[in-house]
């Protein structure tokens, strides 16, 4: 077989190349023989780059599997190879191998290689070292790197710093850092990218602070493109960075006279907040409300929003407390100390109920004393309060970038304490002449759900449904349905159920969200009309919507109008039958008032969707129920349907006399049947029934005639 596959190695089809060497690799405990490696070898230099991957990863894993110094040999020696597709798949090859490569040989000729005529060998070793990691990290190889974070080509540079930082310590020294931060004649956007990214993994590990004393450092150089990126490393270390000493250099660095630091900067203090909520960091992006660059105002205001969605909750406050008691229980006043030392780097409002609940039990004297002391330093602290404020006051800034993102910052706060004022403050927004803010006052509103059910609030959603533009109205919609059954006014219902005739699909989508969350609120006649009407739109989430707010509406919309409306929205797609459109159909077809007021024509349509759709099976409907409308009714045309739906119930008939007898799980009912013609009609379509699922051998209803 051996034997076969390598003669097929040379098969003029690309495709057989690839899955020979594909072959050789899988079997390579019966291929690691040094005919099979010299064969992939050569197989590195094929004209298809699949063939060239396949290969390589070939010896990849004959390499893994014991034949690892002949596989290494002959790709260090394919290293020199004329062709530079043969070098590269050697390269990535030896990379892939990773810590079985990691020998004194192949690192030195990888370094040698490193310097290779073609920038992709030169790119695929830069990979490769980094694949080795640590164990390839000398001196030589590190020096080496760093002059390949000159090289022309920016995906050598890539690699080359991807190869640093996975080299761990050896290679986190001020010179690496200082190369990483000098910019390039040619400095583009790919090493703006990629240099913060690197900078940021090296400071998240070990060597945090040689990092951070770098970036620090560079930050008061005088090429502004070296303190553009310090202060984005800075952001990417992330919590790790939430030191007082990096806080104070980034607020510096958002006076910096070029706009890039300036951003960066603001940027790098966000992402250290959502890691690390502490107050010093608040602060910081507080007093950058005030910035006379707009947008830095806008990009604080984002931030301070993170606030409300990930300050510390209260059990994580007591653990830290509980760990910084144990950790200097012997030092007098230690849970009071703690407790200050504890409120410099958590949000306020979160510390002093922990403060109450720590000290509850405690019976130590010198403790108690102080918390009054470890109160006042908390309460100098900056708090949830302070940060809501200057949001409030961002509302009225002149730039309505910074009014929509303060907008939106505010509406990440939902603790019902703050809401109280937070509600007026974006209420008095409301009708800003700029819509993205008008929008966005009414997202923030919605999300606050509940707790912004105020007559005033849902008068401003109500109004807001007509206001000028578009995405408006559709905000105004989504916020009604967010705050749930309080908005559920009559007005509001009626103005919902109008837009569900707006021109823009997204804003009958919102409003029958809506109306969807509003349940038996909805349940009027017009209601159930105006929705049997949306029916037929054309949206199959406003059909969906629809069909649940009919559901929730209970008896109201078991109508016969309500199921014809249903049954012509199907269009014979099996596809319009999901959960909530079933769930509507099933309620109706359980009223007996609404199935007995069917014509013939929408009689036929619900047995072809019950048949089409095996979702919808009956379940509510009592199991004498078609039976019943079949007598009342006395038109043939439901005789089928009431046949079908027995056998789905799985119930027994039996004819008696002038009687029917139905059995189901629940017990017997009986049926008094006026005419001899009903009942031997009845009988009929059930014995016809039987006659056609016997076949099949599917179970039927039994049906006796013992007249």
């Amino acid at each position: 077989m051996i034997a076969a596959l390598l003669n097929a190695l040379h098969n003029k089809d690309d495709s057989v190349r690839e899955k020979v060497s594909e072959a050789l690799g899988k079997n390579c405990e019966k291929t690691a023989k040094i005919e099979v490696i010299t064969a992939l070898h050569k197989a590195l230099g094929d004209e298809n780059s699949r063939v060239r991957q396949s290969a390589s990863t070939a010896l990849k894993r004959i390499g893994e599997n014991g034949a690892t110094n002949e596989v290494i040999t002959v790709l260090l020696e394919a290293l020199y190879d004329k062709h530079w597709e043969v070098r590269c798949s050697a390269s990535d090859a030896l990379g892939e191998m990773g810590d079985i490569a990691a020998t004194n040989k192949v690192t030195a000729v990888l370094l040698k290689a490193l310097t290779d005529e073609h920038w992709k060998v030169r790119c695929s070793v830069g990979k490769a070292l980094g694949k080795i990691g640590e164990r390839a990290a000398t001196s030589e190889v590190i020096a080496a790197l760093l002059k390949a974070l000159r090289d022309e080509h920016w995906e050598v540079r890539w690699s080359a710093s991807d190869a640093l930082e996975e080299m761990g310590e050896k290679a986190t020294t001020n010179e690496v850092i200082d190369a990483l931060l000098n910019p390039l004649d040619h400095d583009g956007m790919s090493d703006r990218q990629q240099t913060p990214r690197v900078l940021g993994k090296m400071g998240r590990k070990a060597v945090t602070n040689v990092v951070i004393a770098s970036l620090l450092n560079a930050l008061n150089k005088e090429d502004f493109r070296i303190r553009e990126k310090a202060s984005e490393a800075l952001g990417e270390i992330g919590g790790k960075a939430a030191i007082h000493e990096v806080i104070d250099a980034l607020q510096k660095a958002l006076g910096d006279e070029h706009w890039e630091v300036r951003w960066n900067a603001c940027t790098a203090l966000k992402k250290i907040l959502m890691k690390a909520p502490t107050n010093e960091v608040i602060a910081a992006l507080l007093n950058a409300l005030s910035h006379g660059d707009s947008s830095i105002r806008r990009n604080a205001a984002e931030a301070l929003g993170e606030v409300g969605e990930k300050s510390p909750t209260i059990e994580m406050i007591s653990a830290n407390l509980n760990e910084a008691y144990k950790n200097i229980s012997n030092v007098p006043y230690s849970t009071s100390e703690a407790l200050g030392e504890i409120s410099r780097n958590v949000a306020v409002n979160e510390v002093i109920p922990a403060l109450s609940n720590a000290l509850h039990d405690d019976d130590d004297s010198n403790v108690l004393d102080n918390v009054p002391e470890a109160l006042s330093e908390i309460a100098q602290e900056t708090t949830i309060n302070e940060v809501i404020m200057a949001l409030v006051n961002a509302l009225r800034d002149e730039d309505s970038g910074v009014r929509r993102e303060a907008s939106e910052a505010l509406g990440k706060f939902r603790n019902k304490d703050v809401t109280n004022q937070i509600i007026p403050a974006l209420m008095d927004v409301s009708h800003d002449n700029d819509s993205n803010v008008r929008s966005q006052v009414l997202e923030a509103l919605g999300k606050l759900g509940k707790e912004a059910a105020t007559n005033e609030v849902i008068s401003e959603l109500l109004n807001a449904l007509q206001d000028k533009d578009l995405y408006v109205q559709l905000r105004a919609a989504r916020a009604l349905g967010e705050i749930g059954e309080k908005a559920a006014t009559n007005e509001v219902i009626n103005e919902l159920l109008n837009a569900l005739h707006n021109r823009d699909f997204d804003v009958r989508r919102d409003a029958s969200d809506a109306l969807r969350e509003f349940g038996e609120k909805v349940a009027t006649n017009q209601a159930c009309i105006s929705l049997s009407n949306a029916l037929r739109d054309n949206d199959s989430r406003v059909q969906s919507n629809v069909s649940e707010a009919l559901g929730k509406m209970g008896e109201h919309a078991t109508t016969n109008q309500v199921i014809a409306s249903l049954l012509n929205a199907c269009g014979g797609e099996p596809d319009f039958w999901n959960e909530r459109s079933v769930n509507a159909l099933e309620r109706c077809i359980s009223s007996y008032d609404a199935l007995k007021d069917l014509n013939s024509e929408m009689i036929l349509k619900l047995h072809s969707c019950m048949k089409m759709s095996e979702k919808i099976s009956a379940s509510l409907v009592p199991s004498d129920h078609f039976i019943k409308v079949f007598l009342e009714t006395e038109n043939e045309t439901w005789l089928p349907l009431t046949v079908y739906v027995a056998v789905l119930q799985g119930i027994a008939v039996t004819a008696i006399s002038n009687s029917i007898r139905v059995y189901d799980s629940n017990g017997l009912s009986e049926l008094s049947v006026s005419r001899s013609e009903l009942m031997d009609s009845l009988v009929k379509a059930f014995r016809s029934q039987k006659r056609q699922l016997e076949g099949n051998n599917e179970k039927v209803p039994e049906v006796e005639n013992n007249t």
